[in-house]
């Protein structure tokens, strides 16, 4: 591995990177934006808690901003966002980061993991031409969720399992990682339970099976679809599965993207369901952001569309063969 490379070869690294990202995007057509950093709505996501900024939070993601771009016909588009999430700190988490995010019009998963293949190669090669060190993927894989759960665990979950053996396998996978067990919460509504559990059953299993999986198969870049319809945040859900995709590179989770959701009323319930779930925790609500379900009323409201979300300061660190953000950042500049 790498050691921490000095500021002037970071400048570099991070130039590379910035050209490599833009240069695919404009070589397959599409606008490069710009919105607001500081903002006072925010997608409401299980677990992604937004950075206060006075009265509005720091973007988690220009999510919200770019899609009303896109209602408004900006068509495919692109951004590089500086964003911050709250409590997001360890050797390979920041709360502050470059978001490179990207919609096609029209797209497909299978486009935006084409996508994520093509960025990671370019960057390592520009990154390369400037003194980097990149470690390069032998094969990309796609599984299903289901598929690959049972594979790293050897234990079968299906999408319909019932709220007490979704709870039994969180506690099973979790107990060996010293997880405390997960509290009986009820009465919950059933929706807001579903989205609990599942989401505490996919991070104990990332830790527990998924992880150790991928430092297995360091030469395996990894898209994960096929997920449960409770996990579906903001993608659309198809034959009982949500449209969705993470990829992962040499153990690190990289990108995360949809078949994007157009209905503004299922979009509504879903962020109400996140909202009852941050109540639940404890958490104060976020406010409901109505000017973005407002805009998938607009016009012909949002396009059909894929969009895809990339780190790229975990790109970087492929590219140039850290474990480490702070190898790699440019943070240092502000302690």
């Amino acid at each position: 591995m790498t050691a921490a490379y000095d500021l002037r070869t970071r400048a570099k690294l991070w130039d590379a990177g910035f050209a490599a990202l833009r240069g695919y995007f404009r070589a397959e057509g599409m606008v490069e934006v710009s919105t607001p950093w500081c903002v006072d709505e925010v997608a409401i996501e299980p677990y992604i808690e937004p950075v206060r900024a006075g009265p509005g939070f720091v973007i988690t993601s220009p999510e919200l901003w770019m899609k009303r771009l896109l209602c408004a016909g900006v068509g495919s588009s692109f951004q590089v966002a500086h964003v911050a999430r709250a409590g997001e700190v360890g050797e390979r988490h920041a709360p502050e980061f470059h978001l490179a995010e990207w919609y096609r019009v029209p797209g497909s998963l299978s486009d935006l993991q084409a996508d994520v293949e093509a960025i990671v190669e370019a960057v390592g090669s520009q990154v390369a031409a400037v003194g980097g060190q990149p470690r390069r993927i032998d094969r990309w894989e796609r599984w299903d969720f289901f598929e690959l759960f049972g594979r790293t665990t050897g234990v079968e979950v299906v999408e319909g399992a019932s709220m007490a053996a979704l709870r039994d396998l969180t506690n099973d996978l979790g107990a060996p990682l010293g997880v405390a067990p997960l509290a009986e919460r009820g009465p919950l509504p059933e929706e807001v339970e579903a989205l609990w559990l599942w989401s505490a059953l996919l991070s104990v299993w990332s830790d527990a099976a998924l992880q150790p999986w991928l430092e297995d198969h360091l030469g395996v870049g990894v898209h994960l679809e096929g997920f449960p319809p409770s996990l579906a945040a903001l993608s659309i859900v198809r034959g009982g599965r949500a449209r969705r995709s993470e990829s992962f590179a040499f153990g690190l989770e990289i990108a995360n993207g949809y078949e994007e959701l157009r209905d503004a009323p299922e979009q509504r319930r879903r962020f109400e369901r996140v909202n009852a779930l941050r109540g639940f925790h404890g958490d104060p609500p976020l406010p409901m952001p109505e000017r973005f379900l407002a805009s998938l009323h607009t016009g012909d409201g949002l396009p059909e569309c894929a969009g895809m979300a990339l780190g790229l300061d975990r790109v970087l660190m492929i590219a140039a063969s850290v474990n480490r953000l702070a190898d790699l950042s440019m943070t240092s500049l502000a302690r």
